[in-house]
């Protein structure tokens, strides 16, 4: 594996330094991978956590881990072009997205390389495994749809500063034409305290 692509290039003594930044890198808790942007965009380095993170997933990647070093990193995209365009740039990054993996979900982060008289290295990619976490926000969305939809005035306040924290569609609909006997607009409400109506 070549941790090159994220390190200062070396130079006599600059060697025995390399293999310390590879040994920090591949001891970080943090998902690590490279790529070669001038060998067809192929993965070049992968840190132990990158492992350990997609072996719960492997069945959503679109080959083996045994066989991810070394493929270009267009097997992930059905667009490559568009990765290619955004990783050649350096202007372009940083660059945070989710994206999904079959039925998994990844929160991707990717920075820019550079060395230390300016020159753009590569990309390095940080990530980690997001499904849990898009899935419990995307229920959440959903019974906020349902609770809006609702045919029933909802109001929900902080217990400690009784802050109204949300009103759904319907209470704002209703309290719209009588915003005449209210100190704000019914829009407004979120944020204000309920001793608005008192």
């Amino acid at each position: 594996m070549n941790i090159q692509a994220i390190l200062p290039q070396s130079r006599g003594k600059q060697n025995k330094k390399d293999g310390r930044f590879r040994s920090i890198v591949d001891s970080l808790p943090v998902a690590v991978m490279t790529c070669d942007m001038h060998d067809d965009f192929r993965i070049d380095y992968i840190n132990p956590k990158t492992l350990e993170e997609l072996k719960p997933i492997e069945h959503a990647l679109p080959c083996t881990i045994a066989e991810l070093m070394g493929q270009s990193i267009d097997i992930f995209h059905k667009h490559p072009e568009h990765q290619r365009k955004l990783l050649s740039d350096p202007r372009n990054l940083p660059h945070h997205a989710i994206i999904k993996l079959g039925d998994e979900y990844l929160d991707l982060n990717v920075t820019a390389n550079m060395s230390a008289d300016g020159q753009y290295l590569g990309p390095v990619l940080t990530w980690s495994v997001a499904t849990a976490h898009v899935k419990a926000e995307e229920e959440s969305k959903r019974l906020f749809r349902i609770l809006d939809e609702m045919p029933v005035n909802v109001m929900v306040a902080d217990k400690d500063t009784l802050e109204i924290t949300y009103a759904n569609k319907t209470s704002i609909d209703t309290l719209t034409p009588l915003e005449h006997l209210l100190p704000i607009k019914a829009k407004n409400l979120k944020g204000t305290c309920i001793d608005v109506f008192h």
